[in-house]
């Protein structure tokens, strides 16, 4: 999170940045990622998870699963998900969507 900060912060020293208008975005555990610090990081309007895990700790470092943040996402949320991938399962996408749906946040998959 110290590094996504620290990068917002260089991002409001630019005058070609308009920082009413940036976004997150990551594949696979970057798309945990995003996932996990969109909700918290409310400088972000929106942002892309390609892939992703929804129900998996960072371990010791973020040990919360970003599924358990669904309360606070305030942000728009893309998905790019394939269907037949083995290793990200999309029925844990289609459970995270479903449950975002339930508390009317919003998620394009």
């Amino acid at each position: 999170m110290e590094a996504i900060r620290k990068s917002i912060t260089y991002l409001e020293t630019r005058d070609d940045v308009d920082i009413e208008r940036i976004g997150l975005t990551g594949f696979c555990a970057g798309g945990r990622y995003t996932m996990f610090f969109l909700p918290q990081i409310k400088e972000f309007e929106s942002g892309v998870a390609c892939y992703g895990f929804p129900y998996t700790g960072g371990y010791e470092i973020q040990p919360d699963r970003p599924a358990s943040l669904i309360d606070q996402l305030d942000a728009l949320m893309l998905m790019i998900h394939g269907t037949r991938d083995q290793y990200s399962n999309i029925t844990d996408i289609y459970k995270y969507s479903g449950e975002l749906n339930t508390v009317n946040k919003y998620l394009e998959l």
